[in-house]
């Protein structure tokens, strides 16, 4: 069998199959997620699955930047939470399975900016990390680039590392406060 196409009608099919599924397996074959890519790029809700099949995650994106209200549940289907990314920034944050708040991940433009904490299952403070735009820091090093950089985010209960780096600044840090929106479950 031939098929044969008239320019507007291969142009419309073009169009409409740029949309594009994209899928992922784990190995026992089960979907771990799925996506909608347009011009090379996640956009559209995407579905994060556990190996037992239960949803994990769902997303919106646009233009590959989070974007919108991201729900995560645990692996037999209780809602763990929930944050607000806007374009790729805001503070996402990851639960263990029994509900307890595993860690808070600053992202800005989709890089890692700012404190990270993370929790043990207990609730415990285990580690904290300083990211600038992408690349792990000191907590020093942080605080130091705060004193010069307007667009880091600063933390109300960090104070500098000491009264003589602070003097040396150039120029005063804003305070520019991260909160996140009253979380509806399970969040600290």
């Amino acid at each position: 069998m031939e098929l044969r196409c008239s320019t507007t009608l291969w142009l419309q099919l073009e169009y409409f199959m740029d949309p594009q599924i994209r899928q992922f397996f784990y190995p026992n074959g089960r979907l771990q997620s799925e996506m909608t890519v347009v011009n090379g790029k996640a956009h559209g809700l995407t579905r994060d699955y556990h190996p037992n099949g239960q949803l994990s995650a769902e997303m919106p994106v646009e233009n590959g930047l989070q974007h919108g209200t991201i729900r995560h549940w645990a692996t037999d289907g209780r809602f763990l939470g929930e944050y607000q990314m806007e374009h790729g920034t805001g503070v996402a944050k990851l639960w263990y399975d029994n509900g307890a708040l595993h860690a808070e991940v600053p992202m800005s433009n989709r890089l890692l900016t700012g404190r990270q904490k993370s929790w043990d299952e207990k609730g415990e403070a285990a580690i904290t990390f300083y990211w600038i735009r992408g690349k792990k820091v000191s907590r020093k090093r942080y605080l130091e680039a705060c004193a010069n950089d307007r667009e880091l985010p600063q933390y109300p209960d960090e104070k500098p590392h000491s009264a003589k780096s602070a003097s040396r600044s150039r120029a005063p840090c804003r305070t520019r406060t991260i909160s996140t929106p009253e979380p509806l479950v399970n969040s600290r």
